[in-house]
């Protein structure tokens, strides 16, 4: 099955409903942001699913490029509900990611695509053929990354040349390709970690 089939058969079936259409200058836009195209699988999916729904990141919100200042908002609580909506959208972690601390651990090419609450994230990693999907779940730092990835049973999907080193079981690939991870969710399967939640919260 296709991408656009596969997001059919979960909008047909009522798993997910779909988001506000997207318009070429909406995809044009994110990838002047990015500084990137979008391939083709990426853009097939957020044609298909609109822009943000359910578990699924927009793809932008338009207001990635805003500053937000902390002394233009009468409170802190004003302020943080200004940029989380900024930066809740795909585009929108990228550009975050992009301006945080070096210490902070973010793969070239990960572009944050899923929500599942409880900070764990899917994405797309852009620098793969397949646009392979890597699960993202904050942890406690680990000397031995490869020990808590057996533990956990998942396959690390980056090197310590991408991630520091011990924070590389943060990211497991979920999937070779964005394709296979949808079917997988249309059948019903799971998170790849112990423990996860169901799909469809």
């Amino acid at each position: 099955m296709s991408v656009k089939s596969v997001v059919e058969s979960l909008l047909a079936t009522g798993v997910l409903s779909r988001g506000p259409d997207l318009a070429e200058a909406d995809f044009a836009a994110a990838e002047a942001i990015l500084g990137r195209e979008l391939p083709a699988d990426l853009r097939e999916f957020y044609a298909a699913i609109g822009n943000g729904a359910g578990i699924f990141l927009p793809l932008l919100t338009g207001l990635e490029r805003e500053v937000f200042l902390r002394e233009d908002f009468d409170n802190s609580g004003d302020w943080f509900a200004a940029t989380r909506e900024a930066r809740d959208s795909a585009v929108g972690f990228a550009v975050s990611h992009a301006e945080a601390p070096e210490d902070y651990p973010h793969p070239h090419g990960l572009l944050y695509i899923a929500d599942y609450g409880c900070a764990i994230y899917f994405g797309v990693d852009l620098n793969h053929p397949e646009l392979r999907v890597i699960e993202i779940e904050g942890s406690e730092e680990s000397d031995d990354p490869a020990a808590e990835a057996a533990e956990l049973g998942i396959t690390l999907a980056y090197g310590p040349d991408q991630v520091q080193h011990d924070k590389l079981h943060w990211f497991a690939e979920a999937a070779e390709s964005l394709e296979s991870w949808l079917e997988r969710l249309r059948r019903g399967g799971s998170h790849i970690r112990a423990g996860a939640s169901e799909v469809g919260r």
